[in-house]
């Protein structure tokens, strides 16, 4: 325990029983998503991680009906997936109270995008149980919760999870997880990673500056490079790139 956020100011706070209590926190220049005074975003810092989050399966996915995003948080991450031509895109929050914030205070990092974009289909639920109910297959599903030492979170490293999630998959569907590697002792990372591999056949993972993200498919994973240069070429793409600094 120590002295916790060096708080300027607070512009939201709420609490309900599903996440308990969200608030929205200004430190210096910077606009910080709390729940229960564990970070789950910014407007500043964490953005390319967020971004990263979505980047990088893309990059391994080869076709774009339908995605899914465990974990609204700030709106970063999905209105990353927005930029690509998926036809539908659920998304899921467990907390009512996180989507009331990243709604009223994160509009210049997500744009707006579950009001906006008429694919977007924005769901109060917990994702596990989503997943549970749902018939449908994806193409994509990327998940970003938070720390795994957060109760109830290590139920989405689990065997279990990661079998219903390769049942909710395409053949050639794509999964994404962040995978911290703060806080972790060297032997629960290895058992992640081990657990991922039991399931799924193809799995890969990405060290990019203080994450890790976790990818995993039930068939190889291969980039098709003319695809990829086309969202090369596409202005939205290309801005998220630039916000990454990555040529």
């Amino acid at each position: 325990f120590d002295a916790g956020w060096p708080i300027d100011r607070v512009l939201f706070m709420k609490e309900d029983t599903q996440g308990g209590l969200t608030s929205v926190v200004e430190v210096g220049n910077a606009r910080v998503l709390l729940s229960n005074g564990k970070f789950q975003g910014n407007n500043t810092g964490e953005v390319g991680a967020q971004i990263r989050f979505a980047m990088i399966p893309i990059l391994f996915t080869p076709e774009f009906e339908r995605a899914l995003v465990i974990g609204l948080g700030t709106g970063n991450t999905l209105r990353t997936v927005a930029r690509f031509p998926f036809r539908q895109i659920d998304t899921v929050e467990i907390a009512p109270h996180i989507v009331e914030a990243a709604r009223g205070w994160f509009g210049d990092v997500n744009g707006g995008v579950f009001d906006r974009d008429p694919r977007v289909r924005l769901t109060v639920a917990d994702g596990r149980n989503f997943l549970l109910l749902s018939r449908d297959r994806y193409d994509l599903i990327t998940i970003e919760i938070s720390s795994i030492w957060i109760s109830g979170e290590a139920d989405l490293y689990n065997r279990e999870f990661y079998e219903l999630c390769r049942a909710r998959l395409k053949e050639r569907g794509v999964l994404q997880q962040w995978v911290q590697i703060h806080h972790m002792r060297t032997q629960d990372l290895l058992v992640i990673l081990n657990t991922a591999a039991q399931v799924f056949p193809h799995v890969a993972f990405f060290l990019g500056p203080e994450q890790g993200v976790l990818i995993a498919s039930p068939t190889p994973l291969e980039c098709d490079y003319r695809l990829i240069e086309t969202f090369d070429a596409d202005p939205g793409v290309r801005a998220e790139l630039n916000a990454l600094k990555i040529p």
